[in-house]
């Protein structure tokens, strides 16, 4: 701005001094307007942007956790439900006079409706015959008792027949002297190591296809051992 004044006060003086041509005027005036308009130039201020930061958003997953099916446990076998297989070999334990027994029981042979009923007869004429809607079987049990000390006894009262949900016993039906006939009755009595054979014969259901052989359950069908009779 003092050089602006400068300038001014220099062209007053000049044209006070003496009249100046008319060329001197207007070169003094470009002059004048060009330290204006260079004076007052402003800078140019180039705005910054701002920079605005947009957050991401990371999405935490929901915990889903993962459900394990629990296994299904496999039923013990030589249940009521889940009888030992035909012909199969079970290893078995139980008590007599305080000692625990442990031995083999296995069905080997079943044979049953008149053929059962034959050999049945063959054996003693006065063996009565099934009553209606049953028929006769007749099985052969192999057993060994493998253990070190004590001694296994079976006879034909440790078993029962379950036939379409009905336990039958020797008490409902048991026929004697099969040995008449060529049939060892089972009827074991058997120190370690020993082993044996043998037959008892009982009655079914006509029909039934799934027969079960319990062997040491009470008179109520209370604990025991289930075979199936339902050979392959």
């Amino acid at each position: 701005m003092a050089k602006i004044y400068f300038l001014l006060i220099a062209l007053i003086v000049c044209l006070a001094a003496c009249a100046p041509s008319q060329q001197a005027i207007q070169t003094a005036i470009a002059r004048t307007q060009t330290a204006i308009k260079t004076s007052t130039r402003r800078p140019t201020v180039t705005p910054q942007a701002t920079h605005t930061l947009i957050p991401t958003l990371t999405f935490i997953p929901t915990h889903i956790p993962i459900i394990t099916p629990r296994k299904t446990p496999t039923p013990n076998v030589g249940t009521l439900d889940n009888p030992f297989p035909f012909g199969m070999l079970a290893t078995l334990s139980r008590s007599s006079g305080g000692e625990k027994i442990i031995f083999i029981l296995q069905i080997k042979t079943v044979m049953r409706g008149q053929d059962a009923w034959s050999a049945i007869y063959s054996a003693n004429r006065f063996n009565d015959a099934p009553p209606a809607g049953m028929e006769a079987i007749m099985i052969e049990l192999y057993a060994k008792n493998i253990s070190t000390s004590g001694i296994l006894k079976f006879e034909k009262y440790d078993f029962s027949i379950v036939s379409r949900g009905r336990f039958i016993d020797a008490f409902d039906y048991s026929p004697c002297c099969l040995k008449n006939a060529g049939f060892l009755e089972f009827e074991i009595l058997l120190a370690p190591n020993g082993e044996a054979s043998g037959w008892i014969a009982s009655m079914v259901s006509e029909g039934d296809q799934s027969p079960i052989l319990a062997a040491g359950s009470d008179q109520s069908g209370r604990g025991g051992i289930y075979f199936s009779l339902a050979s392959p």
